[in-house]
């Protein structure tokens, strides 16, 4: 099953690059593909560029103040000032992404490879919202394309291994994950979706030492604690396992994975009555969540107690 609290596609780190970098000089309703420009044109200079540019740079730092709807509208008004600004586009779409408005991110990060077709992390953006609607085939077609740009590109490896697992296909996801963390090793998420792979293939060592490495790079991260657990687990240290699980769930309440995988630890041990209240909220977050695989999963457990 899917572990749903790591598996996400990194749209948010693209947030982090573009919106903290103020120097930074599709629509899935329909089956579109869109038809992109490949010339090598030198950008268009208008009148108005420079104060297009000034309205970007108080959008990113509307952003970086939390105020997303004014930075919406300041990245609209750059727009109206100078239509080519390709980052203005961009930086509109990841502010409609984080208000939670797929579709007119979409959208924009459409206009932003229209302008700039060279933009690997354009297509990248549009894959991984691709990603999140399950609109596989064209996430992929995104995603291949990012990757045609800027073949080190590690978002783009990143999110195709996800959709590879999506689709069974193990081997090709770990490569893709395994890419990623070469490309960046300091991307923590295609770390520890590669250490959950190995774990799944018993490649215990292999996983450690991604896990501890993620720790050192990020310890406030639930699933890094989760993962620890796991290999805990693996390596028959039931009472190391349940610290990092609780650390996990410490980090975040909401974390199901976590009370059901100390649920587990617990049974395994004999202490069912101390397992029983963390199986049944996890039941309760699953369900909560809509979590099928995994209701199903605590409810069969459940039911043998």
């Amino acid at each position: 099953m899917t572990n749903l609290f790591i598996s996400r596609n990194l749209f948010r780190l693209s947030c982090c690059l573009f919106f903290c970098s103020v120097a930074i000089n599709p629509v899935f309703a329909e089956e579109r593909s869109p038809q992109i420009k490949h010339n090598s044109s030198l950008p268009v200079i208008t009148p108005t560029t420079p104060a297009a540019k000034e309205k970007m740079t108080q959008g990113l730092q509307r952003i970086q103040q939390g105020q997303v709807a004014q930075a919406i509208q300041l990245f609209n008004e750059a727009i109206a000032l100078d239509p080519e600004l390709w980052q203005a586009h961009y930086n509109l779409g990841l502010a409609y992404r984080q208000a939670g408005d797929l579709q007119k991110a979409a959208d924009a990060f459409y206009q932003t490879v229209v302008i700039q077709p060279n933009f690997a992390l354009g297509f990248a953006s549009i894959g991984g919202i691709l990603l999140d609607v399950q609109n596989w085939s064209q996430a992929q077609q995104y995603l291949e394309q990012a990757i045609a740009v800027d073949p080190n590109l590690a978002i783009a490896h990143y999110n195709f291994g996800l959709l590879h697992r999506q689709f069974g296909r193990t081997a090709a996801a770990i490569q893709a994950w395994e890419t990623a963390n070469q490309l960046a090793p300091n991307l923590t998420e295609a770390a520890i979706q590669l250490a959950e792979a190995y774990l799944d293939g018993d490649r215990i060592k292999q996983a450690e030492h991604l896990i501890t490495t993620a720790l050192k790079q990020n310890p406030r991260l639930p699933a890094v604690h989760y993962l620890q657990g796991r290999v805990a687990e693996a390596r028959g240290n039931p009472e190391a396992a349940l610290s990092a699980f609780r650390k996990a769930s410490d980090l975040d309440k909401n974390y199901a994975n976590a009370y059901f995988a100390a649920a587990q630890t617990l049974i395994r041990n004999e202490r069912e009555s101390a397992a029983i209240p963390l199986l049944d909220y996890a039941l309760l977050l699953y369900t909560q969540q809509e979590q099928t695989e995994w209701m199903r999963a605590a409810q069969n457990l459940r039911q043998q107690l």
